[in-house]
């Protein structure tokens, strides 16, 4: 098993791209011999919490907006949180983050009004080996995982900050960082 990628930040190198990762930055939930499976943390929508279910549209969030996670299955929400919220789905990411996907969770987390969280529709997916080969042929750059950023209010600005925080320019790495 291999999980060496796991609770990384995955970040696009600006000639990635396409409708889902240019400029994006992707928290890996798992790496194994089966595959990776990570969600994208800075692609905003204009739709809010509210849209999911009929339950959460008088929830205390549900003016929390939405994320595109990926291109994977794009009508399943996956919700990234702090870890002090442990649902019956919940899963660990690294300390201090976890997943759920449930609807119950998404419920009570919408509740909360200090509870970090963010709600992802879709994921990203590749294939065994294939993340693993994307990296080796530059496609992708690997950073520690900053938690805080994943609850940023400037998801927008993400992909930059974080190639900021890496020590690199965005120019440096290639054309496109700026198209």
């Amino acid at each position: 098993m291999n999980s060496g990628l796991k609770s990384q930040f995955l970040v696009a190198v600006p000639q990635l791209v396409g409708p889902f990762f240019t400029k994006s930055v992707v928290l890996i939930l798992d790496n194994d011999d089966e595959g990776s499976t990570g969600i994208i943390l800075n692609h905003p929508t204009e739709h809010t919490l509210s849209e999911i279910n009929e339950s959460l549209k008088s929830s205390r969030r549900k003016k929390d907006r939405l994320f595109i996670g990926g291109p994977v299955e794009p009508s399943a929400a996956i919700i990234i949180h702090d870890d002090t919220y442990q649902g019956p789905d919940t899963k660990p990411i690294t300390d201090g983050v976890a997943w759920s996907a449930s609807l119950e969770s998404m419920q009570v987390m919408a509740e909360s009004e200090s509870l970090p969280f963010r709600c992802f529709l879709g994921y990203a997916g590749w294939a065994s080996k294939q993340l693993e080969d994307e990296i080796a042929k530059g496609s992708w750059l690997l950073n520690p995982m900053n938690p805080e950023m994943i609850y940023t209010h400037q998801p927008e600005n993400m992909w930059k900050t974080v190639l900021n925080e890496m020590g690199l320019d965005p120019l440096s790495i290639g054309p496109g960082a700026f198209d």
